[in-house]
Parts: C-alpha cells; sequence; structure tokens
C-alpha cells in the first residue's frame, strides 16, 4: 500500500474483534484524539506574546521616575502628595489590568472562549489606550517600552483571532459538557439504585 505517510496504515484483514490485534486501531484512535486535543501554534504563541508584554510592561513601570513625573506634573504648585496619590492610584490601576490580562491568559491556555474573547478585548483595550497616550504626548515622546507593549499586544490579538484556537476552544467546550452530562447521568443513575 503507497501512502504520503501522514496516515495511519492498518491492516484490517485479520482484526477479530476482542483480540491483540484490535489493540493497534484501538491506539492509533487514541493518537488521533491527543492530536486533536494539542494546543494550537496561535494560542501558544499569542500566550507567550503576552508573557512578554507583560515582561516589558513590569520594566516600563519599575523604571518610572517619581521625580521627573513630579516635575512634568501640568501644576507646578500642586502638592507632591497629591500627585504621588495620582500616580500610586495609576500604578495600582496598571497593576490590576496586568493581573486580569495573565488570569485571562490562563483561562484561554485551559480553553475557555469566554476567557479568550475577554483577553482579546482587554488587548484591544490596552492597544487604544497606548495609542491614546501615544497621540497625546506625540510621537516623539513615545518610549520604546510602549512601542515595544503596543506591537506585542497587536501581535498576540492577531495569534489570538486564529480559526484554529477558535475550533480547538469549541472541541474543550464540548468535551466539558459531555463530562458534565456523564456526571449528572452518573448522579442520577446512583439516587435510582438507591
Amino acid at each position: 500500500m503507497v501512502t504520503d505517510g501522514a496516515l495511519h496504515v492498518l491492516d484490517l484483514n485479520e482484526v477479530v474483534p476482542g483480540s491483540d490485534a484490535g489493540l493497534s486501531l484501538q491506539q492509533a484512535r487514541l493518537a488521533d484524539l491527543e492530536a486533536r486535543r494539542r494546543r494550537p501554534s496561535q494560542l501558544v504563541i499569542a500566550l507567550a506574546l503576552i508573557g512578554l508584554m507583560l515582561a516589558a510592561e513590569i520594566l516600563r513601570v519599575a523604571h518610572i521616575d517619581i521625580t521627573q513625573v513630579l516635575e512634568a506634573a501640568p501644576i507646578p504648585e500642586e502638592d507632591p502628595a497629591v500627585v504621588t496619590a495620582v500616580v500610586a492610584v495609576i500604578a495600582t490601576v496598571s497593576a490590576g489590568l496586568t493581573l486580569l490580562t495573565a488570569a485571562l491568559g490562563v483561562a484561554a491556555w485551559r480553553g475557555h472562549p469566554r476567557g479568550r474573547i475577554a483577553l482579546m478585548a482587554t488587548l484591544v483595550l490596552g492597544i487604544v489606550t497606548d495609542m491614546a497616550q501615544v497621540s497625546s504626548l506625540g510621537v516623539r515622546q513615545a518610549t520604546l517600552g510602549l512601542v515595544v507593549t503596543s506591537a506585542l499586544q497587536v501581535l498576540a490579538l492577531l495569534a489570538l483571532s486564529g480559526r484554529q484556537v477558535h475550533e480547538w476552544e469549541r472541541a474543550r467546550k464540548e468535551e466539558r459538557l459531555a463530562g458534565r452530562a456523564s456526571a449528572q447521568g452518573d448522579r442520577a443513575a446512583v439516587r435510582l439504585g438507591s
């Protein structure tokens, strides 16, 4: 038999139900099922990009010098404590969004469609926020960290929107629903039996 090498070749002429020969067919089916369960490369790439984006964001926030912020305050006679409090609030919100992005990344990794959609919405919000910051400060004031995080967000958004990621999540959802249905059926059988 001549094939292109991509398919399993099984000799079914000598397969007898219940014998060891049927074991190779069962192993081939399990191998196919396991291959369908693998995460698509787009999802792995997107989450790696999100990890890089989070690292770049943490580095960018860690290098903020409070004295420069105080000098660049819009009202020079503003109380430094108030400006410091505002910067602390902004840093807290930024840290919260970073943690939210990480949590949504974990949900997408586990195959939850709503997690992926919320992650995509968070990335879009991050891109819009970064570009609003660039437009308000001017292109010459855009930092390298801002440009890098924006680029990583765009690439991650493109990778997450791939068809293979959507199909993989749909298959995971069907598995979860089938597992729940069988668990409910088992509980109903136990109730009837007792």
